[in-house]
């Protein structure tokens, strides 16, 4: 049976009808959140006549980098693991690591993140407005001798809700506490395969 005394303290003054709306409005966003978990699709840019098959070695031309106007005690890590990715994936796709004087294609990737803002129904949401970020990672294959960039994949997605509000004249920001989840394996795979494709 759901306890309403778990549920923000913001809730315990309604009476059952609002009570049960605001707690379908949750789980509601809940699962269009999950279903739009992976929605985002990657952006390809490529030069006239790009063929990933010519490749069969990299070199990092820079290691992985986040721009961020706020950045986490997590994001080191996150780096670590884009790194460790791409490197994984390129070498099953017969893409082995050399030195940058040998390589046929550089390397190299960023992270970014952006801070938006999601307005609501208040009729139907339970918050009228949430503050999230959304993560961004851009995959360039660069040529080793002009240094300019022959393709780029980029992909997005949530990486977290920040803070909600219900509204009202002075509109009240309540921080969610979520950390950062960052679906890396995924984007490097769907981005690096783009470039096989």
């Amino acid at each position: 049976m759901l306890e309403f005394g778990a549920l923000p303290h913001q809730l315990r003054g309604m009476d059952v009808l609002h009570r049960s709306r605001a707690v379908a409005a949750i789980v509601l966003w809940t699962c269009a959140a999950l279903a739009c978990g992976s929605c985002s699709s990657v952006r390809v840019t490529s030069s006239p006549g790009f063929d990933f098959s010519a490749f069969d070695s990299f070199a990092w031309k820079q290691r992985p980098k986040i721009e961020t106007a706020k950045s986490t005690p997590e994001d080191r890590a996150v780096l670590g693991r884009v790194e460790r990715a791409i490197e994984q994936k390129l070498s099953r796709l017969g893409v082995r690591e050399t030195t940058p004087g040998q390589a046929s294609v550089h390397v190299d990737a960023t992270l970014g993140v952006e801070l938006k803002i999601q307005n609501n129904d208040p009729y139907f949401a339970l918050y009228v407005a949430e503050k999230y970020e959304e993560g961004m990672l851009r995959i360039r294959l660069l040529d080793p001798k002009s240094g300019d960039a022959i393709w780029s994949g980029e992909r997005e997605h949530r990486l977290r809700y920040v803070s909600r509000t219900f509204g009202g004249i002075k509109p009240e920001w309540h921080p969610t506490g979520e950390g950062r989840q960052w679906r890396v394996d995924q984007m490097v795979e769907q981005i690096l395969q783009r470039a096989a494709d």
